[in-house]
């Protein structure tokens, strides 16, 4: 199998942009059975994403993203879904300082598990220099 990632940006006006994001890498997925012994398995992951930024205000920046990624096991006994949709802004506080906001759904979909469904919110504060 092989991997790959790309970027695709357009800029469909000085105020807004699209990205597009797909990806498809190997990791490794350590699990420990109950007698303390680990076995770690191959992972192949295919991820997709779409975001959206639009410039509102010079010092504010909102974005949307949607987002899929899967997750399947080399032995093919486990395999994730992940469906993300997310929120948020960023607004600059001055030259150095960003104030960051997010909320985030998502839902996790696995055949060994069951379904799991979070909410987040995200914020923050980033200095640059």
């Amino acid at each position: 199998a092989w991997t790959y990632g790309a970027a695709l940006t357009w800029f469909a006006s000085p105020l807004l942009s699209l990205t597009l994001d797909a990806s498809r890498d190997f990791r490794a997925e350590q699990t420990i059975d109950g007698t303390g012994a680990s076995s770690t398995t191959p992972v192949l992951r295919d991820a997709v994403s779409l975001r959206g930024e639009l410039e509102v205000l010079r010092p504010l920046l909102v974005f949307a993203e949607a987002g899929y990624s899967q997750n399947e096991s080399d032995d093919g006994t486990q395999n994730n879904n992940l469906t993300r949709f997310s929120l948020g802004s960023a607004y600059m506080l001055n030259r150095y300082l960003r104030l960051n906001a997010e909320y985030a759904y998502s839902l996790a979909e696995t055949n060994n598990s069951g379904d799991i469904v979070r909410n987040a919110v995200f914020l923050g504060l980033a200095a640059s220099y």
